[in-house]
């Protein structure tokens, strides 16, 4: 008979090296490549239940009306808000959570911040490919010591939030490599603000990964490829100063009509859900209905500038996880299918 500390080794050892998340940890299934992960369909965790609680991923901490103060042994009693001309580095597990913005605690404010809220139960599976589960020690790993920047709007920063935040709660400490600039449209600034752009924020922290977006703050259609073509020679230049500096671009975070309708991942298409007429108050901003010519948009902009593009596509269905009782269907709530952002990072790092 096999001892059982014996056994119990080797199971661990399957779990630390296993890749998992897959259609019923099909192991027949090869590992994502590129894209791959983007066509699948979000389900339930297995064992859980709409009302069945488990562990979150983090505890979120705001910093609208002073929400961190819910929590200060874990939120720390200082408000730390983004900031348009020095950078916000990740905490380590010895600091407070990093907060976030966006009305981003709003969901578990209503709902219990410490249970496992709808939002949160459900996880991203890919139809025709596995790929790695999230864990904040493989992540670290991967990232070895390079470093990472994240520039761009609220949509990035609670991103970076999400990203930071996953890092701490698993226990490791390389969140303090990673940092975030606030740039809404990455090129240029608004003047009499002292903001600071995409290059200022690159020079500034040197990072070997920059992740960058724009979109919300845009207005129409033909801003997105001017944003673009205004990029193209501030990239070419930052790869000459830096030549080792690897570029991503980050798809759109997408907002959805009527958010508040929904309870739960959705089957509709993107425009599907922006076609419904408009029932609630201030739910239809920002032109959300432009994100998908955006996202394609920018992914042959990618292509043609050797941009890695990072697809975040399976949040278009999920219109359940927006804070809408604060009227906002664009940012999301922490935590929640964002989590998926840190996970894509994961997988990237892992399969280059």
């Amino acid at each position: 008979m096999i001892p059982f500390i014996i056994i119990l080794s080797l199971l661990q050892n399957i779990v630390d090296s296993s890749i998992s998340s897959s259609d019923n940890n099909d192991n027949t299934l090869s590992a994502c490549k590129m894209h791959q992960y983007t066509k699948g369909k979000w389900e339930l965790k297995p064992g859980d239940s709409p009302t069945k609680k488990t562990t979150k991923s983090f505890y979120c901490c705001g910093w609208e009306d002073n929400d961190y103060e819910s929590n200060i042994s874990i939120c720390g009693a200082e408000r730390l808000t983004d900031s348009f001309n020095y950078l916000i580095y990740g905490h380590t597990t010895k600091e407070p959570s990093r907060h976030a913005g966006g009305h981003a605690c709003f969901c578990d404010r209503d709902e219990g911040r410490l249970t496992v809220n709808r939002r949160e139960k459900y996880e991203w599976i890919p139809s025709s490919c596995h790929w790695m589960s999230w864990n904040s020690k493989h992540f670290c790993q991967a990232l070895g010591n390079r470093t990472l920047l994240l520039v761009g709007d609220s949509t990035v920063s609670q991103s970076a939030s999400t990203l930071f935040n996953m890092i701490r709660s698993g226990g490791e400490d390389c969140a303090h490599q990673i940092s975030f600039g606030r740039s809404d449209f990455l090129a240029y600034v608004i003047r009499g603000r002292g903001d600071k752009s995409f290059p200022d924020f690159v020079r500034m922290g040197t990072p070997d990964i920059v992740i960058f977006s724009a979109g919300p703050h845009l207005v129409d259609k033909d801003d997105i490829s001017s944003t673009w073509e205004q990029m193209k020679p501030i990239i070419t230049t930052l790869k000459t100063e830096y030549p080792n500096l690897r570029f991503a671009w980050k798809s759109q975070n997408p907002g959805h009509l009527n958010c508040g309708d929904y309870h739960a991942p959705t089957n509709e298409s993107y425009e599907e859900i922006m076609s419904h007429p408009v029932r609630h108050r201030g739910m239809k901003r920002y032109n959300w209905d432009f994100n998908p010519f955006y996202d394609s948009c920018s992914r042959d902009y990618c292509e043609m500038l050797n941009v890695t593009y990072i697809d975040m596509s399976p949040l278009y269905f999920r219109p359940d996880a927006h804070p809408a009782q604060g009227n906002d269907c664009l940012h999301y709530c922490l935590p929640g299918p964002l989590d998926i952002f840190p996970q894509i990072l994961l997988n990237m790092l892992h399969n280059k």
